[in-house]
């Protein structure tokens, strides 16, 4: 078997590995509880990504109405919004984190992923890190602060910690989000409902 043959060979294990992982099936599972094991994370993933994007529904009609309605200009307006999308923010991944520490069950996946990435890196320590970093990125930028408080528990073992990443994410995603969602407003509805009317 040429080297090229090998490499390929074991990258596609060191996947499937990490697939399997992510899905918590174990070798000798039966074809039943699989699906039930697949089932479950399609539903989990489901139902965070339903209320995932209510949330950022709420967000962005709240940030436009604050912005379209409040007496206020300038900075006061813009701090005002931040503020309350920041609060906003911390409430919604409070609720995730809470809902996960007494259940036990972690609708963002992120105990999957940190499994499977867990995986990855013990097969290419280089691959693990870009993955890992990927993941956390997405979460600042996307999924949520609950998610990189899931996903690094076993690192965020104190309250300070955590309180750290909430508030450092929730700040940074109040500001980029409320940006964004004035910005629309201002740029692309605004100008839309002008033209119509």
């Amino acid at each position: 078997m040429s080297d090229s043959n090998r490499n390929s060979t074991s990258w596609v294990g060191l996947f499937f590995n990490a697939f399997t992982a992510f899905l918590h099936i174990q070798k000798g599972d039966s074809g039943s509880k699989k699906t039930v094991r697949v089932s479950g994370a399609v539903l989990k993933r489901g139902i965070f990504l339903a209320l995932d994007y209510w949330v950022t529904a709420v967000e962005a009609v709240f940030s436009v109405w604050l912005y379209a309605n409040l007496p206020l200009t300038g900075t006061a307006l813009l701090v005002t919004i931040f503020l309350s999308l920041w609060v906003f923010e911390i409430v919604v991944a409070l609720f995730f984190i809470i809902q996960w520490r007494i259940t036990g069950i972690d609708i963002t996946l992120s105990e999957d992923w940190r499994r499977a990435i867990d995986v990855i890196s013990e097969g290419s320590k280089r691959v693990g890190t870009v993955a890992y970093w990927l993941k956390i990125l997405k979460a600042v930028i996307w999924d949520g602060p609950e998610e990189i408080v899931i996903f690094c528990h076993k690192e965020l073992r104190s309250i300070y910690k955590i309180s750290l990443v909430l508030l450092g994410v929730t700040t940074f995603q109040a500001a980029f989000w409320g940006g964004t969602f004035i910005g629309m407003y201002e740029f692309v509805v605004q100008p839309i409902i002008s033209y119509l009317w």
